[in-house]
């Protein structure tokens, strides 16, 4: 039995996606615009290719 995780069942990235998301509107509901920019950088970042 092998314990190496599947990662391609365990969609890391689109839940680092949505919650950066959340936690940028979050942000920008508590007046940070510059981190909810940060968020929206991970967002951004996370939904894209991997290397």
């Amino acid at each position: 039995m092998d314990p190496t995780p599947d990662l391609a069942d365990y969609p890391v990235r689109e839940y680092v996606t949505s919650m950066a998301r959340e936690l940028a509107r979050m942000a920008r509901w508590d007046g940070d615009e510059a981190l909810a920019g940060a968020l929206e950088a991970a967002s951004t970042m996370a939904s894209g290719p991997t290397k």
